[in-house]
């Protein structure tokens, strides 16, 4: 998926990557599972700022 490229750019709300990413293909719910087992392996995190989540990538 280009979700993690995506986030070596730059961190993006949790909100902007179910607009990008969300198809017939990939729902809110699958791309929750992706991005926590990105997380998972350390290759992501999540940071809560402002009352909202964004997602980033680990360095």
């Amino acid at each position: 998926m280009e979700l993690k490229i995506l986030l070596e750019r730059h961190p993006m709300r949790q909100e902007q990557i179910f607009e990008t990413f969300s198809s017939k293909k990939f729902n809110e719910q699958d791309l929750l599972l992706e991005l926590n087992t990105l997380a998972s392996q350390n290759k992501i995190k999540k940071v809560i700022y402002n009352n909202q989540t964004f997602w980033k990538l680990i360095n």
